[in-house]
């Protein structure tokens, strides 16, 4: 197998297991909402799953305590994270990649998604709390330090990918690129097709990706000590057939499919 191929199966690999791990993160989000809503005695009349846009948790009742309802979709991802976040470190199993990618999805999805929200105004979970009286500087630092731990992780993770030592930045670049950037154009396609309303926080979202993608390329070759050098791997015919089935699952599966009734 030439280097072309390696790198293909790469990003291909990585593209399967990141968007399994993506959608499930976003499943884990909405649970959050709507357990601290049954936490507090409210009820949830509908999840609903768009892996290509929105997705939204339907509240039968308004919330007891409205900040921690709001609150709960990024905070139960997140420590779900630093559960997985734990375990990740410690393990070099493919077949576990869409699992840690979940921790890494956690992280940089609440995040993201707190930071996007505040600068643009999107009328998300952020924007909810700011209009409930948290304050800005303090909810945009809370994202900046929900987005670390994942940036870290997902460099550590770089030899389960197929990356090496010896490869250059534009390397990492494009096997790290080709395999999240795709997932975030299929949303800005999406938008532009069924909702063009939302096609603005779309392509933030995507050119955040590829700057995400420059900016851990450049982390990874800066310091080196974060990649874990026992984890390289081979990414063999069935770790690739596995990512892609679970991405092609996590993909089609939830389209707006309602997970509670």
């Amino acid at each position: 197998m030439n280097m072309l191929q390696k790198h293909a199966r790469s990003s291909l690999f990585l593209f399967g297991s990141f968007s399994f791990a993506w959608v499930i993160t976003v499943i884990i989000h909405e649970l959050g909402h709507a357990i601290s809503l049954w936490a507090t005695r409210g009820n949830v009349t509908k999840i609903t799953i768009n892996p290509l846009s929105w997705s939204y948790t339907y509240y039968g009742s308004s919330p007891k305590y409205p900040i921690f309802t709001s609150a709960a979709g990024a905070g139960f991802g997140t420590l779900l994270g630093l559960l997985l976040l734990f375990f990740a470190y410690r393990s070099a199993n493919l077949y576990w990649i869409p699992i840690w990618l979940i921790s890494v999805g956690a992280f940089l999805q609440n995040g993201g998604y707190y930071a996007i929200d505040i600068l643009l105004g999107v009328d998300g979970d952020a924007s909810r709390l700011l209009d409930l009286g948290i304050s800005k500087p303090l909810l945009f630092g809370l994202s900046i330090l929900m987005l670390i731990p994942g940036i870290i992780l997902f460099v550590r993770l770089f030899p389960l990918f197929g990356l090496a030592p010896e490869d250059n930045f534009l390397t990492r670049f494009f096997v790290i690129g080709f395999g999240i950037v795709p997932y975030f154009a299929l949303t800005v396609l999406y938008a532009l097709i069924n909702n063009p309303d939302d096609l603005l926080l779309r392509l933030s979202s995507f050119f955040a990706v590829i700057f995400f993608t420059l900016m851990v390329s450049w982390i990874s070759m800066q310091y080196p000590n974060l990649v874990k050098p026992n984890f390289k791997k081979n990414i063999k015919k069935h770790h690739l057939l596995y990512s892609m089935l679970l991405g092609i699952l996590a993909l089609t599966m939830p389209y707006f499919w309602n997970i509670y009734r």
